[in-house]
């Protein structure tokens, strides 16, 4: 698959440099840097890292920001969510699944689906 996109999720991306540069001021231009959808912004944000800790910058420059910034993003995506949370919802939701035999587990998954599915079509009928 040559033209797939390779992405990091920029929560884990934060939650690794959280480790060592804690504080709001971090969270904020690191969530304002991964979400920056344009070059403008992406380089004022890049200019403030720099110049809140240049380490910091260094350590995100290393993780290589064309994987979890929205800037660099192809625009023939379909997705422009920086982190992971679909799949980590979905699989959140079938943790008791998961320990099932395979046809169990299968059947749990598919009803779970079908259910969200109706209460998602009842919810946008009554709009």
């Amino acid at each position: 698959m040559p033209e797939a996109e390779h992405r990091l999720c920029a929560r884990h991306v934060y939650a690794n440099l959280r480790k060592k540069w804690k504080g709001v001021q971090y969270r904020d231009m690191f969530w304002k840097l991964a979400k920056s959808s344009n070059e403008v912004d992406y380089a004022k944000y890049v200019k403030e890292i720099k110049e809140l800790d240049l380490t910091a910058w260094k350590f995100l420059e290393k993780k290589d920001p064309k994987h979890f910034c929205r800037f660099f993003f192809k625009a023939t995506a379909k997705c422009d969510s920086v982190d992971n949370n679909m799949a980590e919802i979905f699989n959140g939701s079938i943790i008791e699944a998961r320990f099932r035999p395979i046809i169990t587990m299968l059947e749990d998954i598919f009803e779970s689906i079908m259910a969200r599915v109706a209460s998602r079509k009842t919810i946008a009928q009554s709009l």
